[in-house]
């Protein structure tokens, strides 16, 4: 099979049913070979019975199977695993895609074999006006640009993908998997975590990216391919902001160390690899990294200074927290994310 959709859900009988719609309107797919596979885990809703009542009529391969554990992360593997498609298609429970969406994502996995991971353009809808600093936070929503223009990330700033949207390789993923890659960060919110605990709820897209280009195989940034993300009110506050910001934070200190292992040669990965996977040197780096902050702060024209000082003490706050925590079991992280490295594209 060429393709799959792959849906993580949980509880999702008030948004799933618009995004499955959006999934079956694809247009310009008639010699694609693809399916919708729903992970469903722990869901005690009506999910399941409104994505079968939309594919009833078995135009499209829908496969549904279940995930125990909780948290996002095991569903995502386990749909990784169970896609019969080559290309797998991240879409989020409230992701509306474009039609061509489909069409999109085979034609460039068709044509370039050596792309572990396509990135896509989001576009918010919200379900309420969003305050005036949304357009500055949009990325913490997965919404907006993810580079400069269609083609090979070649950005060394940042090397990976937010998941909603974004389509893996299956190889590149089990690639990934044979060379020893096991998530780092808290799968299931706490439990059976390997280093990460505490109810940890960010990182995981980046991470996954970065095991692909450990793998061997690059990043392609594709700002046609489009999908719709939905926000509702609860998500337009500062609070969210914080949170969401923090569960970032968290990961952080580990992602510069995939970061650095996922840099062509160069002298920027000597930097980045001297400065991230030093524990010491590391945590002077984002004390500096800090202070600077504090200081454009200080010294620029911020509408609300307040917030902008708030937010920069809670995400360095807990980057430096996460590092202290992780102060005995750095060195085996740091081992843990090399012994993937098979020689970045």
């Amino acid at each position: 099979m060429d393709l799959t959709i792959l849906i993580c859900t949980h509880n999702s009988e008030k948004r799933i049913a618009e995004t499955l719609t959006h999934i079956y309107n694809q247009k310009n797919v008639s010699n694609i070979l693809w399916e919708v596979l729903i992970v469903d885990y722990i869901s005690s809703d009506a999910t399941l019975e409104i994505a079968k009542n939309i594919f009833a009529d078995n135009t499209i391969k829908l496969r549904i199977v279940n995930e125990n554990k909780r948290g996002k992360t095991p569903a995502l593997e386990k749909g990784l695993y169970t896609a019969l498609g080559k290309a797998v298609c991240i879409v989020d429970d409230d992701n509306w895609i474009s039609e061509d969406y489909v069409a999109i994502a085979h034609q460039i996995m068709s044509n370039h074999t050596d792309v572990g991971v396509i990135g896509a353009f989001g576009k918010p809808h919200c379900e309420i006006e969003p305050p005036s600093w949304f357009d500055d936070h949009e990325g913490i929503y997965a919404v907006g640009s993810q580079g400069t223009q269609s083609g090979y990330v070649e950005d060394k700033s940042r090397l990976w993908f937010w998941g909603a949207g974004s389509v893996f390789r299956k190889e590149a993923w089990l690639k990934a998997k044979s060379n020893g890659f096991t998530p780092i960060f808290n799968a299931t919110r706490g439990e059976n975590s390997t280093f990460i605990t505490k109810g940890f709820t960010g990182g995981e897209d980046p991470e996954m990216c970065y095991a692909v280009q450990l793998s061997g195989f690059r990043l392609w940034y594709e700002p046609t391919l489009q999908y719709t993300h939905f926000i509702p009110r609860s998500r337009l506050k500062n609070e969210f902001i914080l949170d969401a910001m923090e569960g970032a934070a968290k990961a952080t200190p580990v992602l510069r160390i995939y970061l650095a292992e996922s840099t062509p040669k160069s002298l920027l990965r000597f930097i980045r690899k001297t400065l991230y996977e030093n524990w010491l040197l590391h945590l002077i780096f984002i004390l500096i990294r800090f202070a600077v902050l504090q200081l454009k702060v200080l010294l620029g024209n911020y509408s609300d200074k307040n917030f902008a000082f708030t937010k920069n003490r809670k995400e360095y706050f807990t980057q430096i927290k996460t590092l202290w925590e992780l102060r005995t079991s750095y060195c085996n992280i740091v081992i843990s994310i090399k012994q993937l490295y098979k020689g970045v594209i």
